[in-house]
């Protein structure tokens, strides 16, 4: 009978040590799916206050401004998805400060891994299975969620920039027209916070 009993704690606590490895790549998941998302919903942002404060300026202006904005917004992306931070208006930054960026990173990630290790302990340390699956179940919720936002702008952008390409077979006024109701659209479709 008492091989019984500690094979069964054994078991549960391997089961229990699962859950919480789940639980850790969940909030990896979770956190990067956030922050996926956070950058792109501060791209559009930028672009709804670009857009209402063009609303006070003449025709002219305006247009150069839309033709702005728009370029902008895709070219912002287009840095962030090919993940290309080492140039910044077309030269090269310099080794050192490139090696000072890193050490900087390298100090704040070892920083923030040590309150991490400490809260982790902390948090596990009064959960039930029941209650770390429950947990689980809201993250990959959660993710799905994040996931799905991250899509619709992805989408919105790949279309504004389908659209502005279209739209420089057009003249001026006829483009001024375009930009605006594609900017409008934009903003329109997606998603609210």
């Amino acid at each position: 009978m008492g091989k019984k009993k500690s094979l069964t704690d054994w078991i549960n606590r391997e089961d229990k040590s699962q859950t919480k490895r789940t639980n850790e790549q969940l909030c990896n998941d979770h956190e990067t799916a956030v922050q996926e998302y956070r950058r792109y919903r501060a791209v559009v942002d930028q672009l709804v206050q670009n857009y209402e404060d063009s609303k006070h300026f003449d025709y002219f202006r305006r247009y150069r401004l839309l033709k702005s904005m728009i370029k902008r917004t895709l070219v912002t992306l287009r840095l962030e998805e090919t993940g290309d931070a080492s140039t910044s208006s077309g030269r090269p930054k310099s080794q050192s400060s490139v090696q000072l960026g890193l050490k900087t990173l390298c100090r704040d990630l070892a920083t923030k891994q040590k309150g991490l290790m400490k809260s982790k302990g902390e948090k596990y340390e009064g959960m039930s299975d029941d209650a770390l699956s429950h947990e689980n179940v809201n993250l990959l919720q959660e993710i799905k969620e994040c996931n799905q936002k991250t899509a619709v702008v992805k989408d919105l952008i790949q279309t504004l920039d389908d659209k502005y390409e279209d739209s420089k077979r057009y003249i001026a006024i006829q483009r001024y027209r375009l930009m605006k109701i594609m900017v409008k659209t934009f903003l329109q479709e997606s998603p609210r916070s």
